[in-house]
This record gives structure tokens, sequence and C-alpha cells, in this order.
């Protein structure tokens, strides 16, 4: 593996008390996207949302990979003092929360993988992949909302929860170029975490949405049978972005794994 790379500070938030949990935002949102499931877990844990470098409130500073995001998030927690926490990660969090795993298991005390995969991109993904970066060097990160908008959210948030939607399409609209530009590189080159699976010996347990097109949950099905004892979770009626979709379900399911685990 590469060395890591050095850190940069990142903007968070920090709310609630009790058990610690790490939240990492999907592509190509920001910590913002986490604030109504934490709304709704009323300070019951302590949970922790930061920006990756060149999201949000993040400095943009090379190199973006998966590997220094990963660096970076094992920094702030060894700032903070948190000792392990769990790990929630969602689409592209999944990767980092893989990462950190790999790097920092002392970090870790369970994980959350939710609407992720541990496969590297395919060939038809890479291309598509490519196509976006040109797309986005072109024409700014707005470019992604025609090409990736549908699928980020299920058919039943998109018929039935119209603040969510607006509320996503205003996200990916406003997303930052260079951290956008940054986070497309990231994502191509990528490892496969299927060899990490195995080595996984923390609770662990794998969410999936049953709307969701863009990683369908056979993918998650991978993961958790690559992990032993791992748990699996389907949120209905919600597509890739289920803390989001439907924040009251993701927040009981996320205190359900973590309230018990002991101290």
């Amino acid at each position: 593996m590469p060395p890591y790379v050095a850190t940069v500070p990142l903007a968070h938030d920090d709310v609630g008390q009790g058990p610690t949990v790490l939240l990492l935002h999907p592509f190509p949102l920001n910590r913002l996207f986490w604030r109504p499931m934490v709304q709704r877990l009323g300070g019951a844990l302590r949970t922790i949302a930061p920006d990756y470098r060149g999201f949000g409130d993040s400095p943009a500073q090379p190199p973006f990979t998966i590997n220094a995001y990963g660096q970076d998030v094992a920094a702030l927690l060894d700032g903070l003092g948190t000792g392990p926490v769990v790990v929630c990660g969602v689409s592209m969090g999944g990767y980092v929360a893989l990462e950190l795993w790999r790097r920092r298991p002392d970090l870790v005390r369970g994980l959350v993988l939710a609407h992720t995969r541990a496969e590297a991109d395919g060939e038809a993904q890479a291309e598509a992949r490519r196509a976006n970066i040109a797309r986005v060097r072109d024409e700014g990160p707005a470019a992604l909302v025609g090409r990736m908008f549908e699928g980020m959210l299920g058919a039943t948030t998109h018929a039935t929860r119209p603040a969510v939607v607006e509320l996503v399409r205003s996200g990916m609209t406003h997303a930052p170029r260079q951290g956008t530009l940054g986070a497309l590189e990231a994502l191509l080159a990528r490892a496969d975490s299927r060899p990490t699976l195995p080595t996984i010996t923390v609770p662990t347990v794998v969410v999936s949405g049953d709307e969701d097109v863009l990683t369908p949950p056979p993918l998650q099905d991978v993961i958790a049978a690559g992990i032993r004892g791992a748990r699996r979770a389907v949120i209905p009626q919600v597509g890739h972005l289920g803390p989001i979709e439907d924040p009251v379900r993701f927040a009981g399911l996320l205190r359900a794994f973590v309230e018990p685990m002991p101290r």
C-alpha cells in the first residue's frame, strides 16, 4: 500500500453524547447530508460528521485519493481523542470506512457499510467515470445532475419526498469543482476491497435500500458474505441515500446497532 499523505484539517460537526459514531458522507455531497438523521437521534449518540478534503468547508488540497481521505479522518479522530468508534459510511463513505479499517483498525470498534460495494470499478464503470470527469472539467459539477441524479434516490423518494429530492439536487449542483474532480479520480483509482473483508473482526452491519439502482442489494450481499458474522439490513422504499431518504428508520437502525455494544 502507498504511505499516508499529509493530512488536512477537516471541517466537521460533533453533536450529541454517548457512544461515538463517525459519519462518512457519499459523493458528491458533504456533511450536511447527515443533519436530518442526526436530528432524529436527538443526541442519543455522539456523531462526528466531517467534510472530506475538497468538500463542504474542508480545504481542497491534493492529492485526492481514498487513501488520503482515510488518513484525514484518522487524524481527525486522533485529534479529538475519541479512541475507537463505530464508523458509518454511505456509498463513497463505505470505501473510506474500509480504508480506515485497513490502515487504523485501532480506531474502529464497529462498521456500518451502507449503499456501497467492495469491488473496484469494472471497465464499463471506469469508462463512465472518465466521461464524468470530462464533463465536470468542461461544465462544472452541475453536469453530474443530469447523469447521476435520477439513480441517487429511490422511486418512492422521487414520487413522495419532494424536499429530499430538492435537497439532494441542490447539493449535487453546488458541489465544489476541485473536490468533485478529485473524488472522481479517487473513485476511479480505488482498490478492490474484497480481500479486506475477511480481515474485519469488529461487529458489522451491511445496509441496503431496496430501490437502490446504483448499488443494488446483491452488491451488499457480497460484502456481508465476506465479513464473518456480518448482519444484513434492507430499508424499504429508499434508494442510494437511505439516511436522508428515511432518516427516522436509519437513525433507529444505527441506535439498535450501536447502543448494545459494550463500552
